[in-house]
């Protein structure tokens, strides 16, 4: 994928646990999402990462190591 593409993936999942979260009304699901829409551009390099990376689907040490590359804890 490239990194437009990706970019409109993410935007559209942000979209989609928007909705979800609205309708569940906890706070948990209101803060992971603006958690994540904050983080929309760390995200999308980390996606792009791994993307790249020749073994897939990444592992969650791939996982873990491409978020905090980007700054994100897990």
């Amino acid at each position: 994928m490239t990194e437009p593409e990706v970019r409109s993936a993410v935007r559209v999942m942000l979209a989609v646990l928007t909705q979800i979260a609205g309708r569940t009304r906890t706070p948990a699901d209101d803060l992971l999402v603006k958690i994540l829409s904050a983080n929309e551009s760390r995200l999308i390099a980390v996606i792009l990462d791994l993307l790249h990376d020749p073994v897939q689907p990444p592992t969650p040490e791939r996982v873990s190591a491409a978020l905090a590359a980007a700054g994100i804890r897990a």
